[in-house]
């Protein structure tokens, strides 16, 4: 009779343990089980690059994405020429694969565009947007204002 007893102790205690054990995680393990549902675990190698060529991106991806714009914006002849403090205002996701839209505000020491050498310039200090819009890794438009294409160096009409 003792062996039935400490057979039947023996399992009170592993079921005990089991259900302590489930109670204690039930937090942790319900966000994972609701990710699990969203499908955010769980996924083969194959899915994940399904994912990355059907235009999910990572915040990586975004960053990486956010700094060649912002080069982008420093390397254009407007800003080039007198422009300073560069600020991010924002970004949006377009609708083709890999496309990017970076908005980003600066100001520049005299009005105008472009690289402005050799003209007589008012000192008034000009406030600029500028939209840096990006296939992937390569910047397919920048635009100051809305007026002045900073790839071609002209104006748009």
């Amino acid at each position: 009779m003792s062996k039935k007893v400490i057979i039947i102790v023996g399992i009170l205690f592993l079921v005990f343990l089991g259900a302590f054990l489930v109670f204690k995680n039930i937090g942790r393990f319900g966000e994972v089980g609701e990710k699990i549902k969203e499908g955010k675990f769980l996924k083969t190698q194959e899915q994940k690059q399904e994912e990355s060529s059907e235009g999910i991106f990572t915040q990586a991806d975004l960053e990486k994405a956010k700094e060649i714009a912002q080069r982008a914006v420093e390397n254009s002849p407007t800003y080039k020429f007198d422009g300073f403090d560069l600020k991010f205002l924002s970004s949006e996701k377009l609708d083709c694969q890999g496309c990017f839209e970076f908005t980003f505000s600066f100001k520049s020491r005299h009005p105008g565009y472009g690289n402005r050498s050799g003209k007589v310039l008012a000192q008034v200090i000009t406030p600029h947007e500028a939209k840096v819009n990006l296939h992937g890794e390569k910047v397919v438009s920048l635009v100051t204002d809305g007026t002045f294409d900073e790839l071609r160096e002209t104006f748009i009409k």
